[in-house]
Formats: C-alpha cells, sequence, structure tokens
C-alpha cells in the first residue's frame, strides 16, 4: 500500500506539469471581427478562406488597423490565421467546431444560409494552432 502512494505521489507532478503544456498551448477561436476591414478584395469566400501564417500575408487581407489588432491576439509561430469573407444574407451564419481525428485536430467550418434577402457583407476571423487541418463542410 505505502508503495502505491509513493509511486502516485512520483507520477502526478509530471502528470499535472503535462496538463499545465496544454494549457498553454494554442486553442482554436474566433476573433471578434467587429469594426474590422478587408484590405481590397479577399479571395476565396466560404468555400476556401484566406490563410495568413505571417504578419506580412494578414496585412495583405485586412487593412493596417485590422491586421495589427488581430496581430496582437496571435502568435505567428505557433497560430495561423483564417479570414472568411462574403456577402450574403443578413442572417448567414459560419460555425466553428473541432473534431479529433486520428491524424490530429481538424476544424470543420459549417455554413447556414440565412433566409431574408438583405445583402449584407460577412467577415469571420479565426486563429487556429498551426498543426491543426482545417476543412469547409457544405
Amino acid at each position: 500500500m505505502r508503495t502505491a502512494c509513493a509511486v502516485l505521489l512520483l507520477i502526478a507532478p509530471a502528470i499535472l506539469a503535462d496538463k499545465k503544456d496544454d494549457d498553454k498551448a494554442p486553442k482554436a477561436r474566433e476573433i471578434d471581427a467587429a469594426g474590422l476591414k478587408v484590405q481590397g478584395t479577399v479571395k476565396g469566400g466560404l468555400d476556401k478562406p484566406a490563410k495568413a501564417t505571417t504578419k506580412a500575408e494578414l496585412e495583405k487581407l485586412l487593412d493596417k488597423d485590422s491586421a495589427e489588432t488581430v496581430g496582437k491576439k496571435v502568435d505567428f509561430k505557433k497560430e495561423y490565421v483564417l479570414v472568411f469573407a462574403w456577402a450574403g444574407s443578413g442572417q448567414d451564419k459560419l460555425a466553428m467546431k473541432v473534431e479529433t481525428t486520428k491524424k490530429g485536430d481538424e476544424a470543420v467550418f459549417s455554413y447556414k444560409p440565412g433566409r431574408t434577402r438583405d445583402l449584407r457583407r460577412h467577415l469571420k476571423v479565426y486563429a487556429l494552432p498551426t498543426k491543426t487541418t482545417y476543412k469547409v463542410s457544405k
């Protein structure tokens, strides 16, 4: 019994240390796009979002102030940015769900078109860990 307790006491700190490292790892997340503006026309749209792996690439997608705002929230050494820009119904929705697969995490984006006929511009910005893949489901 004492041996089991001693082993547990030796293993517990190692388990907790691994958990702390996982807590520091970036998580896939949406970045608030309120007030952000695109730089000219973002190619891609809903089927193929624009991807930025460096701050310079981000500055080609978003205007100067928007790129600076997003750049402060992203660590490009550990993450990349996806920019979805499209025009559609004001009720259009784009949602992200992270699924764990055998190859690692995968962010799945699902689009739900709105039912109103009002034409609106939409902008969604996401930060994903570099090892996370993504796909857009229909």
